[in-house]
């Protein structure tokens, strides 16, 4: 069982169930956070007609720390590390 920085326990099939329940940005991606966030905008220049979003189909899974990059991504971003969990 994965924990969060807090030391308390995540639960994954909750997660999952949230990311598959959440709309997906279909052609624009949104560097800085995610704009489905409670509270959050869509940063400027995104589509008026996109900001609905399309149903998640698939949950790619959780991942700790190290996101599951292809290995030339990987070798350009060392650094990048998930910092929820």
């Amino acid at each position: 069982v994965a924990k969060d920085p807090t030391g308390k326990e995540i639960d994954a099939l909750q997660q999952h169930i949230k990311n598959l329940l959440t709309p997906s940005t279909p052609f624009f991606f949104n560097t800085l956070y995610d704009p489905y966030r409670e509270g959050a905008d869509f940063v400027r220049g995104y589509p008026f007609s996109l900001r609905e979003g399309v149903p998640t189909a698939v949950s790619h899974g959780l991942w700790l720390n190290i996101p599951d990059y292809d290995a030339p991504t990987q070798l350009v971003k060392p650094l990048e590390r998930n910092n929820r969990y």
